[in-house]
Order: C-alpha cells, then structure tokens, then sequence
C-alpha cells in the first residue's frame, strides 16, 4: 500500500505519493495567455536581477544563491512555455 498525503493553502495543493511530489497551483478566472503574460512579467523582473545594474548584486551573491535563482528562472521559463502552448490550443478550440 502506498502512502498519500495532501496539503493546500491559497490555491495550493501539494501531494506526495508512492516518493513523488506534485505541485498544483490553482489561477482561478485567469486564461492561459493572461497567466502567461503575468508569469513573463515575473520572469522579466528576476532576470533584471542578473545583467545591467543588477548584475553587481547577482555576481556578488554565493553560488547557491545564484544557482537557486536560475534554477527558479528556469521553472519560470518552462510554466510560460506550457501556457503559451495552452493558450494556443484553447483559442484553436474557440
């Protein structure tokens, strides 16, 4: 028998199962391309981070920091992708 659990707070639901986790976000009454667009925005401001001014900051931090910060901008990256994928097929089927 597998063990499950689950946990959600503020439109997130986490679950672990069999070793596996899965995390959901839930963007009630938002399209694909709106969230598409609000999690480029989000993108856009953390790689600001990461060149011009605000290279001077990100060169000075660790490297688990740095590491940590592209690896979220990487996740980022790939939600915006899917959305943009989805939004594609929703107004395929509109």
């Amino acid at each position: 028998m597998k063990w499950v659990t689950e946990v959600a707070s503020f439109g997130v639901t986490a679950a672990f199962e069999g070793g596996a986790t899965e995390l959901k976000t839930v963007n009630a009454s938002e399209s694909p391309s709106s969230l598409a667009s609000r999690k480029s925005a989000q993108l856009h401001a953390l790689l600001s981070r990461c060149y011009g001014e605000g290279f001077d900051s990100f060169n000075r931090s660790d490297d688990e920091q740095r590491d940590s910060l592209m690896w979220l901008a990487a996740e980022l990256a790939n939600e915006v992708r899917t959305l943009c994928d989805l939004a594609a097929e929703v107004s395929s089927h509109e």
